[in-house]
């Protein structure tokens, strides 16, 4: 299995922990989604934590599917994703914040695509990417709030 998920110069985003460059991480304990667990992302999931950095990852053992999360008991970096950069976050996040705007049809839509303007503007992409997924009928409906669905 081989999610994708996004860390900064190998660090969490969250937690900070830094991921180490080889070799195989392990949690110890109970996995609980957001505390504890080697946390990994699938492709579906990159609108709520896209970054400037993306990995792919293994994570192995005893796993729990969350709406937006992989929480494994192991897990190890596999390759930094060369194509992703900077500048390709920035096109992503502007093209996030035109589909939000084209999504914008409810007041709450509209409101919600004016963040996602905002936020490109600042370079915030993952809160662009997520805005824009959750205006969309696209998104898992456990992770997209009522407030903001089109359907």
């Amino acid at each position: 299995m081989r999610p994708t998920t996004i860390r900064r110069y190998r660090g969490a985003p969250i937690t900070g922990f830094v991921w180490p460059e080889s070799g195989w991480v392990e949690a110890n304990g109970t996995l609980i989604p957001c505390r504890n667990g080697v946390h990994a992302c699938r492709i579906a999931h990159l609108p709520h934590w896209v970054g400037p950095e993306l990995w792919a990852v293994d994570v192995d053992g005893e796993m729990i599917e969350g709406p937006d999360s992989v929480v494994a008991r192991r897990g190890r970096l596999v390759r930094l994703v060369e194509d992703w950069s900077k500048s390709a976050a920035q096109e992503f996040a502007e093209d996030c914040a035109r589909r939000a705007t084209k999504a914008g049809d409810t007041a709450a839509l509209a409101g919600r695509a004016s963040d996602a303007r905002a936020d490109t503007a600042e370079g915030w992409v993952s809160a662009a990417a997520y805005i824009a997924a959750t205006s969309t009928s696209r998104c898992p409906k456990a992770i997209r709030p009522r407030s903001w669905s089109t359907g």
